[in-house]
């Protein structure tokens, strides 16, 4: 067989299956070895190693040239192709029309640019180097450029980089060559370096205790998802069911939390609540850094791939191909570009019927309420959240409906056999006996259908093969005509009957009735598939014509496999829509049961009528179902095929969620069952999107912080805070609201004034009592402006909050427990202001919050929790930390959660509570250690000197115990 040099290396570096498959491409050799580490995954490691070492060789010895040719403009082909499209734009006077006729000539562009030849191109094509639209701008046209907010630019640009711009071109260009070279720096750097800070935080957060014994929390709703598996402070795990329980009161709980933990290091078990897999968190575990690299359908959902198959989409990678679908029902192939493994989510059961059967015809999916699914709602098809059918359509039941496909797409598909032996193939699956070996005797067929045996007569002469009649009536055997040709070459060498060649070639062959199946006809055409279909209903099929004029179609067969296969290809192929496979016995004469027979059963005027225009059946049962069809007039009530009316929606709880990104303009693929949803592009926590900046989000003028501009203003608090709410600094009530020279307003609280921006609204009146750390106008409340005011507790909840929903607010929907993990990470300090009677602390040292805790907690008085006003927490209450004064909000608090008393310090020493920034904070640690592995060395080193800090080899950081590297591993209670 011909082949090339670089063909041969690649060949040499495979097993011997995987080689000579024409040209590799990027996609196609992540296609191939991801099937090799499917089916072999003992032969993948080699394979890959073999595989890279000739990579590295060619890149080494040759390596690629690039010379002029590759970047010459084909100016000509370039004119042609754009030459229409810039008359147009020319001809424009409108933005959209200016706008439409870019898109066209640079879609022109694109299609020439992939074409292009030489070394360029050749990489391009096979995606090891650069994409068509870089290419196409070297030697094309880059045509039209957008401005640094992504509008296009009305400007048409003809000449490509390689001839050089006009400078009136340049120009125009330049913002944009500026702005994605500050984006492809940013979208890497920003990511990168936030999760470093996260884990350099979070690194020491390890479970080190089953149960740290608190009987604090933090509150949530009943009907808040993000309480499943987690321990309510009166020790119930809350499960699924403990879940609806609790939404159905309708009241505040309290959680046991990572935030409120009182283990001495880490966190306990208790408090972290379940792993994903429904388990404890093992003694050793180090949560901080999952939580800090963790941040959508469940992971068992099942989907439907192109060659019919069905995989689990955990199970489902880049390169495999699945059944994608158009807005308007359309099927066909499509390539996964990517997966995501979206971490643990509250999803939910979203049921759907089809038709109005049992629950049999119950169609679900198990997903979070972000994702979609194409649906119908007054007979406009479009994608939406499934959120939207608890929250808009369930009251309005019979308005909301799930749609599945209507057709599909083969103009990819062809198989000539296929559609020259389709009809044959399906009269002897359901009536023909070929249970022989490859050498045996010829294939026999029974039928009492004149009709269909003349139709089958007729189809086998033009494959070379026919009927020759037995001795019995209806008995045939099916032979070659004139003797037939030998077929050379294995597994069909010697036989000489075309049908029983092809039988054997599709696998078929020997297969009994009970076991017998369909071939793959995923690469068929539809013309094939209802030919196929046609020969399987005229043999196994019947049609009911009641005295009304309706009409039931009914397929059975011993072979569940066959029946299953045949209701999959009515659905996929022809947007027909059977019942549920069922299954009865027929008893014997002599006693006991028949084999279990299996059939489904087609109803409703528009599945009818979609088989009859899509099947034409063979024999004496087309004409009659043709005449039948004429003469039923369709019901006002009947119902649409393919759509599915929605049911119910259920809560399930926190599951490993995954999706896949489709290669499909619609981006929209098929679950096993039929549904169609939607992909997603879902954030990771704590690795945003950089290209989402903090700006104002949602309608009007409500003022937000989104994407990771947002998650890094509240970590690191800069001083430029964006959209920053004023604050009261003091309790109090408002005296005066003043409209300000400068713009804006001045809030006096007591004699305290407080200016607030014309960009910000007051929400307050004059006479409203507030406390400090409440707000007075609109915007972001400023995290340590928060801690300063009420507390680290306080602090720690508003923090958790607020990410949670710039995380909402950016389309994803995170475990609060690692918010909780990381707002204890951040917020885990406070400075002494007075040392007390103990020499223990200096005034001025910032220290840890346990340590500190520990001090206060020597000198403490029970007190009942209406008397606390003003005192001083010496043991934490709900989520108010110790050394948090008590207020009257807090009172309201503690007494709606049914505290009754509190412990409150009456010595020790006194402290403010401490925010700095996330990038900061890791410089509080006071093992030197695990401070190196941060960021500031120099600054660290020297103070740890002066302060003649020490390490922990064996504590909850991983870093001192890597340095030290022979002592790895020894430590107590999960330690290193």
């Amino acid at each position: 067989m011909p082949t090339t040099l670089g063909r041969h290396l690649v060949d040499s570096a495979l097993p011997a299956k995987y080689r000579g498959r024409g040209e590799l491409t990027k996609g196609s050799l992540n296609e191939l070895l991801v099937g090799l580490a499917k089916e072999h995954p003992d032969l993948y490691p080699d394979a890959v190693t073999k595989l890279k070492r000739v990579g590295d060789e060619v890149a080494t010895l040759d390596g690629i040239s690039v010379g002029l040719d590759d970047i010459a403009p084909r100016v000509a082909e370039r004119d042609a192709a754009l030459g229409p499209h810039a008359q147009a734009f020319r001809r424009a006077t409108a933005t959209k029309d200016k706008e439409a006729a870019l898109a066209a000539g640079f879609d022109s562009m694109l299609k020439l640019a992939k074409n292009h030849p030489g070394t360029m191109g050749t990489m391009v094509r096979s995606g090891g180097r650069g994409n068509a639209a870089q290419l196409m701008r070297a030697v094309g046209a880059p045509v039209m450029v957008r401005d640094s907010k992504g509008k296009v630019v009305p400007w048409l640009i003809d000449r490509s980089f390689s001839e050089g711009l006009k400078p009136a071109d340049a120009w125009v260009a330049g913002g944009e060559a500026r702005v994605n070279a500050v984006l492809s720096n940013i979208s890497v750097v920003e990511p990168g370096d936030l999760a470093k800070i996260l884990v350099n935080n979070m690194g020491d957060q390890l479970v080190t205790t089953p149960d740290c014994g608190t009987k604090n929390g933090v509150s949530m709703l009943g009907s808040d998802p993000h309480v499943i598996d987690r321990y309510l402070t009166d020790g119930r795990l809350v499960t699924p069911h403990l879940a609806s329980e609790l939404a159905r009161d309708g009241k505040a709980v309290t959680v046991r939390s990572p935030m409120t933990c009182e283990a001495a290091h880490g966190v306990c078990q208790r408090c972290q609540g379940l792993s994903p897999s429904g388990a404890h968190h093992l003694i050793g575990t180090n949560v901080g850094v999952r939580a800090a690299q963790a941040l959508c359908l469940d992971g068992d959902t099942e989907v439907r791939m192109a060659d019919g198959s069905v995989q689990k989409i955990r199970d489902i990678y880049p390169g495999d191909q699945v059944l994608g679908c158009s807005v308007e029902g359309e099927l066909r192939p499509v390539r996964v570009l990517d997966r995501f493994a979206n971490g643990k989510k509250v999803v939910y059961e979203t049921k759907f019927r089809l038709g109005t059967g049992t629950s049999k015809n119950i169609l679900a999916m198990v997903s979070s309420l972000d994702h979609k699914a194409l649906t119908v709602t007054s007979s406009k098809t479009r994608p939406r959240p499934a959120a939207d059918v608890t929250r808009v359509e369930k009251p309005r039941r019979g308005r909301f409906y799930a749609k599945l496909s209507q057709s599909f797409d083969d103009a990819t598909m062809g198989d000539p056999a296929a559609a020259r032996f389709a009809l044959a193939i399906g009269v002897l699956i359901g009536d023909g006996c070929y249970t022989g070996g490859v050498t045996s005797n010829g294939v026999s067929f029974s039928c009492h259908d004149d009709k269909l045996v003349e139709d089958l007569a007729e189809c086998l002469r033009e494959i070379g093969c026919k009927l020759v009649p037995q001795t019995t009536y209806g008995e045939y055997r099916v032979t070659a005509l004139n003797g037939g040709k030998a077929v050379r070459g294995a597994p069909l060498a010697g036989i000489r009957n075309p049908i029983r060649a092809e039988l054997v070639r599709l696998g078929l062959w020997g297969q009994y009735s009970h076991t017998k199946q369909l071939p793959n006809v995923s690469g068929w055409s539809n013309k094939a598939v209802a030919d196929l279909i046609a020969g399987l209903f005229a043999t196994d099929g019947c049609v009911h014509i009641a005295k009304t004029g309706r009409i039931c179609l009914q397929y059975g067969s011993t072979s569940r496999a066959l029946v299953e296969a045949m209701r999959y290809l009515l659905m996929t192929r022809f947007g027909v829509y059977p019942s549920s496979v069922g299954t009865y016995y027929k008893k014997k004469k002599t006693g006991g049961l028949h084999r279990p027979a299996f059939k489904i059963t087609i109803n409703g005027h528009d599945n009818v009528t979609r088989f009859t225009r899509a099947i034409r059946i063979s024999g004496v049962k087309g004409p009659k179902l043709s005449t039948a069809i004429s003469a039923w007039s369709r019901s006002k009530t009947s119902a649409e095929a393919g759509r599915c009316a929605f049911v119910s929606q259920t809560r399930i709880g926190l599951r490993d969620t995954f999706d896949i990104h489709v290669d499909h303009p619609d981006h929209l693929f098929m679950l096993a069952n039929g549904l169609i949803v939607s992909n997603s592009e879902p954030l990771t926590q704590f690795s945003l999107n950089a290209k989402h900046g903090g700006r104002v989000g949602g309608a009007g003028d409500e003022k937000k912080l989104e994407g990771i501009k947002g998650v890094r203003a509240l970590l690191e608090i800069p001083s430029s805070f964006m959209h920053k709410a004023v604050l009261a600094s003091r309790d109090g009530e408002v005296s005066k609201i003043a409209a300000a020279p400068q713009g804006g307003h001045f809030v006096h609280v007591g004699d305290a004034s407080h200016y607030v921006p014309p960009e910000h609204d007051v929400v307050v009146k004059v006479g409203t009592s507030v406390y400090a750390g409440d707000l007075l106008s609109d915007g972001v409340p400023k995290p340590d402006e928060i801690v300063e005011h009420k507390g680290l507790g306080e602090g720690r909840r508003y923090l958790v909050d607020a990410l949670a929903d710039v995380y909402k607010r950016s389309g994803s929907e995170v475990d609060k427990r690692h918010l909780e993990t990381l707002a204890k990470s951040v917020l885990n300090h406070v400075q002494i202001v007075d040392p007390g009677p103990d020499d223990a602390f200096l005034k001025g040292d910032v220290v840890d919050y346990n340590r500190f805790h520990a001090a206060l907690a020597a000198g403490k008085r029970r007190v009942p929790t209406a008397d606390a006003a003003g005192e001083t927490l010496a043991e934490a209450a709900l989520h108010h930390t110790a050394g948090t004064v008590v207020t009257a909000p807090m009172l309201d608090q503690l007494a709606s959660h049914g505290v009754t008393s509190v412990q409150v310090a009456t010595a020790g020493p006194r402290a403010v509570p401490v925010m700095r920034s996330a990038s900061r904070t890791p410089l509080l640690n006071p093992d030197w250690l695990q401070r190196l592995g941060h960021r500031y060395l120099k600054e660290s080193l020297l103070a740890g000197i002066h302060r003649g800090d020490v390490s922990n080899l064996h504590g909850a950081s991983p870093v001192p115990a890597y340095a030290a590297g022979a002592e790895f591993g020894l430590g107590q209670n999960g330690g290193y």
